[in-house]
């Protein structure tokens, strides 16, 4: 997921002072593309295998699949293959082999509110 210059420029500058007051910063986002939904185990993997060493932000979009998100999201079958993909045994398991440590919010929260 990329930037502009003018948002990396003021972003490069913030985070020393971001960092300086305790609070994490990610080294990395990236995010499920919203528009293949077949493979989406292997398209995780993928994704995963790319990561750097450091604090990553994973986005996906998992939902179930009903009539109201038929409806609302024009992008839904890519939405339920997240979900099935990031439930499903084998992606969990390779998670768990890769050795990448999934934390959430609270994690963080906590770790801003111990600095």
């Amino acid at each position: 997921m990329g930037m502009d210059v003018e948002t990396a420029t003021f972003a490069a500058r913030l985070i020393p002072e971001i960092e300086a007051q305790g609070a994490p910063v990610f080294d990395h986002i990236t995010m499920m593309p919203l528009d293949e939904p077949a493979h989406r185990v292997e398209t995780a993997e993928r994704l995963f295998d790319a990561l750097p060493p450091g604090l990553s932000y994973f986005i996906l979009h998992p939902a179930t699949d009903t009539p109201e998100l038929r409806a609302i999201a024009p992008d839904w079958p890519n939405r339920v293959a997240d979900y099935e993909a990031f439930t499903s045994p084998e992606l969990r398991s390779y998670v768990r082999d890769s050795g990448i440590r999934v934390i959430g919010y609270r994690a963080l929260r906590d770790l801003m509110r111990a600095a």
